[in-house]
Formats: structure tokens, sequence, C-alpha cells
């Protein structure tokens, strides 16, 4: 994770001295999955986000990729 905030695209938008604390703030909120399921509902079963939203009993899995919409 403090890899990507130092990639310049990131640092343009978060301000290296609030890294840390969105960090921290992250790992207060963040819940940790164990072992990643198999994913049945999806044409690209090496989806590691998918895996995570399905894992964490996510309700919501929010990204750019169009190719999921539908994987519900």
């Amino acid at each position: 994770m403090r890899a990507t905030l130092q990639k310049p695209r990131v640092g343009n938008l978060i301000k290296p001295y609030k890294a840390g604390r969105l960090v921290n703030q992250i790992k207060e909120f963040a819940e940790s999955v164990g072992q990643l399921p198999r994913l049945r509902r999806s044409p690209d079963p090496g989806s590691y986000l998918l895996a995570l939203a399905e894992g964490g009993k996510a309700d919501y899995l929010v990204s750019g990729d169009k190719s999921h919409a539908e994987a519900r």
C-alpha cells in the first residue's frame, strides 16, 4: 500500500504528509480475508478483486472494469 502511495500519479493526488494517516485509517477499517474462494460467478477466475469481494462478503465492488459488470 505504501508503495502505491509513492507513485507519481498517486503522489500528485495525496500529499506525502497525509499518506501515513491514510494508511492508518485504511488499516483501521479494513477487513482481513483469509483463503480466497474460487469464483463461480465470473468469466475471469483469476480476478483477485472479485475473490476478495466475495470472500469478504462485500455488498458492492466498485470498479471501472466494464467486463465484470454482469458477473452477478
